[in-house]
């Protein structure tokens, strides 16, 4: 009984004097071994070109990680605006540094117009921020005073205050009498 009790004892400890001495081995030796790389300081990224930006952080020996587009009416296209870490931190060999390049001014989607009415259209375009262009006046089988027509269409990407062109109808011709499709009919059906 002594000899399990004494094995049944001595297996665990063992088994943590061993893990005690992994630990120990690691934290001494192993670890400062693998993170032991120069620091120096994070450059200043901000503003400048995406590929002259990433070259610097290859240059380095740090790993660059391109995050965006994010829009930015302030920020040239394709410029960083901001960077992760912070210019001024002291890094390591080896890290990745985030650069968050800006997409320039934001795309708007040109809106839906044809179908509403001039008045209707204008309000539309001036409150996207968009500027009405030529009004081209024609006649159609529509209403007057709807827009039958847009350039650019509807759902293209445009920038804000681009110039919306708009054809508005006139209503038919007057005197004009639409014809009904006769063929194939019946006298009896197309005299009704």
């Amino acid at each position: 009984m002594k000899k399990t009790t004494k094995k049944i004892v001595s297996i665990p400890i063992t088994l943590l004097v061993l893990f005690v001495g992994i630990v120990l081995i690691m934290n001494s030796y192993v670890l400062p071994w693998y993170v032991s790389s120069p620091e120096f300081r994070m450059p200043t990224l901000e503003g400048r070109n995406k590929i002259e930006a990433t070259n610097i952080l290859k240059h380095l020996g740090l790993r660059p990680i391109l995050v965006g587009p994010r829009y930015d009416e302030k920020v040239p296209k394709d410029r960083v605006i901001f960077q992760r870490p912070h210019s001024g931190t002291m890094i390591k060999e080896g890290r990745r540094v985030y650069l968050y390049i800006s997409g320039g001014e934001p795309l708007l989607k040109s809106p839906t117009l044809i179908g509403k009415t001039f008045r209707d259209a204008k309000i539309t375009i001036e409150r996207m921020g968009l500027i009405v262009g030529t009004v081209e006046r024609v006649q159609s089988d529509f209403a007057a005073n709807t827009v039958i027509g847009q350039e650019p269409e509807k759902d293209i990407n445009i920038k804000k205050g681009s110039v919306v062109n708009l054809k508005v109808s006139v209503g038919p011709k007057v005197g004009m009498v639409y014809a009904p499709a006769l063929l194939g009919k019946s006298l009896r059906e197309g005299k009704k």
